[in-house]
């Protein structure tokens, strides 16, 4: 029995010549300046470069890197748009006003008794303390502001600034042994990058452990725009 051939389904005659028109596109598709077409066309359209977009960036790096050379020069800008610009500080007073209010954050006691319900008495005492501790003087270190006072500028450096610093103070001295200190963010210096013994770094000040977790903040002594001392430390 004769062996069938099998049906091609191209002109095999025509294809094995030299010149022939389909080898001649294949070739043609393989050249380096049309793999570069072809390449250019399976990229995606935001990461393509041309003259509308050749500046810019295309280069990642570590957003603390990039935070560090510009947080200064932000921050500084920050402060004198909230100083000299009308729409930053209408901005700057929104802030404070829709958090914290005219009224500050008020405290509503929920005590209740050794038998599970509402002991009056306990929460109205609480409640009490809460108010004359939230008066000027109880409540700040610096003795100048009220705790809604203290609040609405928290809220206006956290819009300005970007974060803020609070150092929590207990002393015994105090009429209810704890006050709140407000510290300026400059004095975490962005240059302080360091590697310590214990497996942690410091990232602009910031102590880092090995799960990248802050642990500890390092500040300098006093604020680096203050000229009035020669020498400036940074201490734990």
């Amino acid at each position: 029995m004769a062996k069938a051939e099998a049906i091609k389904w191209y002109d095999e005659s025509r294809v094995s010549k030299k010149y022939s028109v389909i080898l001649t596109q294949w070739q043609a598709t393989q050249s380096p300046s049309a793999l570069r077409q072809l390449t250019e066309l399976r990229r995606f359209e935001g990461a393509k470069t041309s003259r509308l977009n050749s500046g810019w960036q295309t280069v990642s790096s570590k957003l603390d890197s990039e935070i560090k050379l510009d947080l200064n020069a932000l921050r500084a800008r920050a402060r004198d748009l909230s100083i000299n610009d009308s729409y930053a500080r209408k901005f700057l007073a929104m802030a404070a006003a829709n958090v914290v209010g005219s009224n500050g954050f008020v405290l509503q006691s929920q005590v209740n008794d050794t038998n599970g319900k509402s002991d009056t008495a306990a929460r109205q005492a609480i409640e009490n303390a809460y108010s004359q501790w939230c008066r000027i003087g109880n409540c700040d270190t610096s003795g100048k502001l009220s705790f809604s006072e203290f609040c609405r500028l928290f809220m206006k450096t956290m819009a300005r600034d970007g974060e803020v610093l609070i150092r929590r103070v207990r002393n015994r001295q105090f009429e209810f042994g704890y006050k709140l200190q407000m510290l300026d963010i400059d004095r975490l210096d962005v240059m302080y990058n360091e590697v310590l013994s214990n497996g942690h770094t410091i990232v602009m000040s910031v102590e880092i452990d090995t799960f990248g977790a802050p642990v500890a903040y390092w500040l300098t002594n006093r604020h680096p725009g203050d000229n009035t001392f020669a020498s400036k430390e940074t201490f734990k």
